[in-house]
Parts: structure tokens; sequence; C-alpha cells
């Protein structure tokens, strides 16, 4: 096992991509879905569709901040240290993902905009759960490729 501060940083960092996640789902689920006899009604995004966008959104941080965990496990053992496929694949996925979330963030924002509750607190706190995502894919994915680099250094 080829475990290092890098690795450790980076496996703390995506436990916490999985709890930013898991509370954009719940911040959705407590504070914008409201059931009033029989229907579901989500007036903070504009219909409930959005409100089930959000969610879905907070479960893909969440799956993937859990594959990028095992991606990270993956590389620590030596058969697959020097494969090129996980050397590659890791920050490839952070940058796809901090691309993700931004656009995630931009769009909520307008569909909030449209709804006329973009300046509500509640919508401010659920956008910055999306950038915190983004800040820490892209720290990720920069110490994922710094650990690379200095791989192909150390093992040629």
């Amino acid at each position: 096992m080829d475990i290092s501060k890098n690795s450790i940083l980076r496996f703390l960092l995506y436990i916490g991509i999985i709890v930013s996640s898991v509370n954009i789902y719940n911040f959705v689920y407590f504070h914008f879905l409201y059931a009033i006899r029989r229907k579901i009604l989500c007036p903070a995004l504009g219909s409930v569709a959005m409100c089930e966008l959000a969610e879905t959104a907070g479960w893909m941080g969440v799956v993937t901040g859990n594959v990028l965990i095992c991606l990270l496990l993956l590389k620590s053992t030596e058969k697959l240290k020097h494969t090129r496929v996980l050397k590659k694949l890791e920050y490839l996925i952070c940058f796809i993902q901090v691309l993700i979330q931004v656009w995630l963030a931009v769009y909520f924002t307008m569909m909030a905009e449209d709804a006329g509750s973009h300046e509500d607190v509640r919508i401010i706190i659920f956008i910055s759960y999306f950038g915190l995502n983004a800040l820490l894919f892209l720290i990720n994915g920069i110490l994922s490729f710094l650990e690379e680099l200095t791989r192909d250094r150390l093992y040629g």
C-alpha cells in the first residue's frame, strides 16, 4: 500500500464532497418541498421537477464522491499503482465535476430567479453547496494531478 499525506488529504476532501452533496439533498427535502392536501409543491425553485432535479444533483455528488474514494483506494494498491487509466481517471472526473457543479449552481440560480425567490437566504445557502462542491472537486483534481506528476518523476 502506498498511502501519502496527499492521499489522506484527498480522502478527507472526498468525504467533505459526500457530506456537502447529502446536504444538497436534505436541504431540498426539508426546506423546499411542501405537502399540502395530497399535493407536493416546490415554490422556491418553481416546480416539483426542479426540486427533483436538485435532489438528483445531490445524489450525483454522493455517488461521484464514493467512486473517487474507490479509485483512490485502488490506486494505493501495488498491482494497480502504475495503471495508466487509473492515473488519468481521477483528475478527469474531478475536472468534469467542477464544470457540472458550476453549471448546476448557475442553473438553479436562474430557476430561483424565475420563481422569484432568488433573494431568499435558503436559496443562497442551497447554491453555495454547489460552489463548495466545485471548490472541493477542483482542489482534489489539482492534488491528484500533482501526485501523478511526482509519481511519474519518481518511478519514471
